[in-house]
């Protein structure tokens, strides 16, 4: 007998650096745990670019669902730069993990049938964890007061989990803790936030997001959403122009213009080149977003005039920034990120 499944939720998260707009070099992975509660309730699931499909043969059966009860996905990405080219300023790959949730206080209802599963306009700001298999240092300056330890829906972990260690009020050990994420609090504020995974052996996942079913089906009977979204955002670099070979020198006045004949890169002088031979530098005006589809185009030309949109072409076209280099500023104060091309 065949059975009717029907669509219950669109899971996707997006990437303003690729052209169709979707993160299309994760892959999510299911925990066994996860893995027998769909099989239980009846629900399959199907890849699409970035993320999956998910579809139910009885939705009804998530209404009595208990609240503890979620689908939790580990998201992995497939590309070793994806660091380089996404837009993360509080995210260390080492260290932290980012965590997504479908509760009312980590989302916003779009009114349209998605709801986006962080706060902010994109992803990678407010969901930024520590990492933990146990051991949680904890830096404060209210330190001589005892920590307090919350889980996901702000309960208390039970003291005999959390045991401190040594004289020092600042290292916890956390045990028979379940999976998940920790909110530790002292006098009543948020003073860290900790992803608890209890294998040290763990592959540690880019993000993780886990949809809980009673919120689920709510979204799902009201109508009010059928597709949970993360939406990343690219980075942006300046770029910087280097013209090493001998060749230009010979021209008198160069430029690199965009498809729109605008200056859009000013000249540096060699002072700023970390090139022990000379050559020409060419910084973009502003800051460019990464991207696999760009749209402008820049040109390399020789005695460029502004009032009539005349020049000399050098090279029509230059090549574009490779995410796989990135280059932080000589001063210490200067926080924006550079590309180089070598020309």
């Amino acid at each position: 007998m065949n059975q009717n499944f029907f669509p219950l939720l669109t899971f996707r998260l997006n990437h303003k650096y690729f052209q169709e707009g979707h993160f299309r070099t994760v892959n999510l992975i299911f925990p066994k745990t996860t893995s027998k509660l769909l099989k239980n309730l009846g629900i399959i699931s199907k890849p699409i670019n970035g993320g999956l499909q998910f579809y139910c043969s009885n939705p009804q059966l998530l209404e009595n669902a208990d609240r503890i009860h979620k689908i939790t996905a580990y998201i992995y990405c497939t590309d070793p730069y994806y660091t380089n080219y996404t837009d993360l300023p509080a995210y260390e790959i080492q260290s932290n993990i980012l965590y997504y949730n479908n509760l009312d206080g980590s989302i916003i209802q779009q009114g349209n049938g998605e709801c986006i599963l962080h706060k902010e306009l994109y992803a990678g700001t407010n969901e930024v964890l520590s990492f933990s298999t146990g051991l949680i240092d904890i830096n404060s300056s209210a330190m001589q007061n005892k920590p307090e330890f919350k889980n996901t829906f702000n309960e208390d972990i039970d003291a005999s989990k959390v045991k401190r260690i040594g004289e020092d009020m600042h290292q916890y050990l956390i045990d028979e803790v379940e999976e998940g994420p920790l909110h530790i609090f002292i006098n009543g504020d948020e003073v860290k936030r900790v992803y608890f995974h209890s294998d040290p052996l763990w592959k540690k996942p880019f993000a993780v997001a886990d949809i809980f079913l009673n919120q689920l089906y709510k979204h799902y009977s009201t109508g009010d959403s059928q597709l949970y979204s993360i939406n990343f955002n690219c980075r942006r670099t300046f770029w910087r122009y280097y013209l090493v070979s001998p060749e230009y020198s010979g021209f008198t006045d160069l430029s690199i213009i965009d498809k729109n004949n605008r200056l859009a890169f000013k000249r540096l002088s060699n002072d700023d080149s970390d090139l022990d031979a000379p050559s020409l530098i060419f910084q973009s005006a502003e800051g460019i977003d990464l991207s696999d589809h760009y749209t402008n185009t820049f040109h390399l030309v020789d005695q460029f005039n502004e009032e009539d949109e005349t020049y000399r072409p050098v090279i029509k076209g230059l090549p574009y920034a490779s995410v796989e280099q990135l280059f932080k500023g000589s001063d210490s104060e200067d926080k924006n990120m550079y590309s180089h091309i070598y020309i």
